[in-house]
């Protein structure tokens, strides 16, 4: 569940695959500009569910300002690995962003499961992940990641979100939960959960 001021996206996702040969793209170039005066605001979102448990399985609340993105995944598949050219992200935000959502789960066993609740002025994000593949694929072939992410002073993040777990013992490999608040944040992250 989210409210996006302003986005720029490209995912590529395999997810049982079988399939030998990865993704070449060329050049990605981002622009993501949210120029909203009112702001970004994700009131009364609530998520009531049971365990999460399947591989990767997630759930998410989010107030976001603008963000440019990038994300290679993989799920269970066989990790072929994937060439991607140079990439560009521009992001830049100018207003509130503001986030009280809720979450109530059972409890948080799946490998590289997740319960996120999060406030974010401006993100660049570039991530690559691999969880619970069938082999360990090579990491991706990339050019040069040029990330410029700017949240305009006076646009105030703010999160009053909870996040209730029937339990918190057995969190399964890789599991996480988070709430948070971000101004400004660029990001290029490997992640590999087997």
């Amino acid at each position: 569940m989210g409210a996006t001021g302003s986005v720029a996206s490209v995912n590529v996702a395999s997810l049982g695959s079988t399939l030998g040969a990865g993704t070449s793209m060329g050049t990605i170039t981002q622009t993501s500009t949210n120029n909203n005066a009112t702001g970004v605001l994700n009131t009364g979102g609530t998520i009531t569910t049971g365990d999460i448990s399947g591989k990767g399985a997630g759930v998410s609340i989010s107030a976001t300002g603008a963000m440019g993105s990038v994300s290679l995944s993989s799920n269970s598949s066989n990790a072929a690995v994937n060439t991607v050219g140079a990439t560009g992200q521009t992001t830049s935000n100018t207003g509130a962003v503001g986030n009280s959502g809720v979450i109530t789960a059972g409890a948080l066993t799946g490998v590289g499961a997740s319960a996120n609740i999060g406030a974010t002025g401006a993100a660049s994000s570039y991530s690559v992940s691999s969880i619970s593949d069938t082999t360990v694929g090579g990491i991706p072939v990339v050019g040069n990641i040029t990330q410029t992410t700017t949240n305009v002073v006076g646009s105030n993040v703010t999160n009053s979100g909870t996040i209730t777990l029937a339990t918190t013992s057995g969190i399964g490999a890789g599991g996480s939960a988070a709430i948070s608040a971000m101004g400004a944040g660029s990001f290029a992250s490997f992640r590999a959960v087997k």
